[in-house]
């Protein structure tokens, strides 16, 4: 599976943006599996381009905040001067839990809901689409996320 975050940091003039990229394999794929995923892996991630880094995980250990935090603050500079500020830790949980609540209200405000993400009985089903456009979706700012299956065409 590929998938693509957008984790945002800090707030108003201050917010930072950085899109992870997801490439996971889980801990009971077999060998053939893993290869067979390794050969999808450059042309599914130009699919999600532009994207900040790249997280590989076979095990959900590896998709912890911290550690994706840590990545992205080893990844990242901000002007030129490092991850901190006068906030202090500028990619910390803190910082994102800050972006996060912003985007929740924007968002509760936009869609006149109560930003819990529950959905109504009755919702539809996830709709399925061609994973460029879904991409597409997520870069534009639609989606904060977005999660992709390998298969055939039709599937």
């Amino acid at each position: 599976l590929a998938g693509l975050v957008r984790m945002g940091f800090g707030s108003g003039q201050f917010r930072r943006t950085k899109w992870v990229a997801i490439w996971w394999n889980g801990p009971s794929a077999g060998a053939l599996v893993r290869a067979k995923s390794t050969q999808v892996q450059g042309t599914t991630l130009q699919w999600l381009e532009p994207f900040s880094l790249t997280v590989r995980a076979s095990d959900l250990d590896e998709l912890e905040m911290g550690r994706i935090l840590d990545l992205v603050r080893r990844a990242s500079v901000v002007d030129g001067k490092g991850v901190s500020d006068s906030v202090g830790d500028v990619f910390s949980e803190e910082q994102f839990d800050a972006a996060l609540a912003e985007e929740v209200a924007a968002s509760s405000a936009f869609f006149g809901d109560s930003g819990s993400g529950a959905t109504a009985d009755g919702a539809p089903p996830p709709e399925m689409r061609p994973a460029g456009d879904v991409a597409a979706d997520v870069t534009s700012g639609r989606y904060n996320w977005a999660c992709f299956a390998v298969g055939q065409a039709g599937e």
